[in-house]
């Protein structure tokens, strides 16, 4: 591999894991363009607004890399390769929970639920909310958050 930049400044073994972090950028962008964040097509026609679209965009990215970084027991993706093969092979984790994608696992948490029941002849409402599954509750252990927010 080559380089412009002197080897006093950049060592080659750095050089070339620069290079393979590209492999990111590029996943990165086909995330905002595609299914995921949908940053296409823009229909504004404001500078500022498409500015802030694609501000928007950038931050659910941030987000989203945050939590696949917080969620890797619990994906496919984010382990060396010969975990990752055994992670497919038993579709479980190292601690027996089930491993799954990081869409799959957004899905299974859409079936916490926050209810307001305003009981009869009561001056105010209760808040309820469902008891999440082992599953769902270390995926919210690891992003350091309560089910009842």
């Amino acid at each position: 591999m080559r380089t412009k930049v002197p080897a006093t400044q950049l060592k080659a073994e750095e050089a070339r894991d620069a290079y393979h972090s590209l492999s990111h950028v590029e996943w990165a962008f086909r995330s905002l363009k595609g299914m995921d964040l949908q940053i296409r097509p823009i229909h504004h026609h404001l500078e500022d607004r498409v500015r802030a679209h694609v501000f928007l965009c950038m931050l659910a990215y941030y987000v989203e890399w945050h939590m696949r970084k917080d969620w890797e027991p619990l994906l496919f993706d984010g382990e060396p390769q010969g975990v990752a093969n055994g992670k497919r092979r038993t579709r479980r984790s190292r601690e027996g929970h089930p491993v799954m994608s990081f869409h799959d696992l957004l899905a299974d948490l859409k079936g916490l639920t926050r209810n307001q029941v305003l009981f009869q002849g009561a001056k105010s409402p209760v808040t309820l909310y469902s008891t999440p599954s082992p599953l769902q509750q270390r995926a919210l252990d690891l992003l350091g958050v309560s089910h009842a927010l």
